[in-house]
């Protein structure tokens, strides 16, 4: 094919999307990548941003209102690669049209993308290049030279604050000042009276649209959940984006699913355990966690304790609650129950905060700096295991019994 019908191939493509696209509203992180974008070219800055997340987080929309406020040129991944396309023929393009920013959705589709682009970065100093790539597109697969040459944006699913911001325009900023008390070396009777100051915004109204948010904290879903969208976004990372980083064959792909599955009905899972229901060696039940985890499907969480007849006894959990609410919609309070674990874990994942598991059933179930944290209640656990430092994330008030902290998981929820 000429490079003129490449040319123009280009150009009708990016026409069409920029007529397509609806400006949306905006997630939180979009203003920090506009400063990037505003910035570049007056300071040292890196010619490079990356977007990295799962599908549907709203990395195409960020695109899509760069590609309109600042008339960038926009291709994606899938489009060069079905059209045999080069990328150098994008940045002609952009060189042509005098345009400063090229935007690449999808870039894992296109083959030695990173080799590609290392040189295209280095030879076109004066273009910003921002870059999208899915859930399995994970940092540590990107080359420590790119690494060196960008910035990169993780996009989460909603946080609740978000959500709460952009669904009903509800304004919470005293986030960060809860997390520093939770994680205080305070007492529980200090951190439950600097709490208290917090719980008036602890509505029946906020709890109920907390409910709705375990379910739909993708940003398409705020105004209509549907769990399968949230199942197709699952077996997308599993049949599409996974296969892109590893040789797999539709015994593997089922496999994947499987496993998914166990860690969503389970409370508690292991290697052991999954390769036993799987009929899968321990090493490549360990390869596919690994590729789960990666792709952002899965979480995994260290023992406390760990020790060699407890060495695979990690924490599986999903990513997302949503996940569990999908994959187990038929279960509702079992769905319930083990999502409040998911999303315990993620929120202090986003404070990247460390976090222990405590695998033996008579303990309790987490431990960040130095904290020990209940989810749900205290009345499974033996008295004797009863410790005077535990902070109880649950359904209820707001209160301190003398030892334990107990604190509403909506009120949690607004650390981020």
């Amino acid at each position: 094919m000429a490079d003129n019908e490449n040319v123009n191939k280009i150009i009708e493509y990016n026409q069409i999307q920029k007529k397509n696209f609806k400006l949306k509203t905006q997630r939180e992180i979009y203003s920090k990548i506009k400063r990037q974008v505003n910035l570049y070219g007056t300071k040292s800055l890196p010619n490079l941003l990356f977007l990295i997340g799962l599908r549907s987080t709203g990395k195409t929309t960020i695109m899509g209102t760069i590609l309109q406020e600042y008339g960038a040129i926009y291709t994606s991944g899938d489009f060069l690669d079905l059209n045999k396309i080069d990328l150098d023929d994008v940045i002609n393009v952009a060189k042509t049209s005098k345009t400063k920013i090229v935007l690449v959705d999808e870039i894992q589709y296109i083959k030695n993308w990173q080799l590609k682009l290392k040189v295209l970065v280095d030879l076109n100093p004066d273009i910003l290049f921002l870059i999208s790539g899915s859930s399995a597109l994970n940092t540590s697969d990107i080359s420590a030279d790119l690494i060196r040459r960008s910035r990169i944006y993780i996009i989460e699913p909603l946080s609740f604050r978000e959500y709460l911001l952009i669904k009903n325009n509800f304004v919470f900023e005293d986030g960060s000042l809860i997390n520093e008390i939770l994680f205080s070396d305070k007492n529980n009777n200090e951190k439950f009276v600097l709490l208290s100051k917090f719980y008036y915004t602890i509505t029946k109204e906020l709890k109920k649209e907390f409910e709705e948010y375990m379910k739909s904290s993708f940003p398409f879903m705020l105004t209509n959940y549907d769990s399968n969208i949230i199942k197709e976004i699952i077996y997308k990372v599993i049949y599409v984006d996974i296969p892109k980083i590893g040789r797999f064959n539709t015994e593997n792909i089922d496999t994947l699913k499987k496993i998914i599955h166990f860690i969503a009905i389970a409370e508690r899972t292991s290697i052991t355990n999954l390769s036993k229901n799987t009929g899968t060696s321990k090493s490549m039940i360990l390869k596919f966690l690994i590729l789960l985890e990666k792709a952002r499907i899965i979480y995994s969480v260290e023992s406390a304790n760990p020790t060699k007849r407890l060495g695979d006894a990690k924490k599986y959990v999903l990513y997302s609650p949503n996940f569990r609410f999908a994959l187990i919609d038929t279960e509702k309070t079992r769905a319930i129950g083990f999502s409040k674990e998911d999303f315990f874990v993620s929120v202090i994942r986003t404070l990247n905060h460390p976090i222990k598991y405590f695998y033996e059933e008579n303990k309790y179930d987490f431990l960040v700096n130095r904290q020990i944290f209940e989810i749900g209640s205290l009345s499974k656990k033996p008295k004797k295991h009863l410790n005077t430092n535990v902070i109880i994330i649950y359904n209820g008030e707001l209160r301190f019994d003398g030892s334990n902290l107990y604190v509403p998981i909506e009120l949690f929820a607004l650390i981020i």
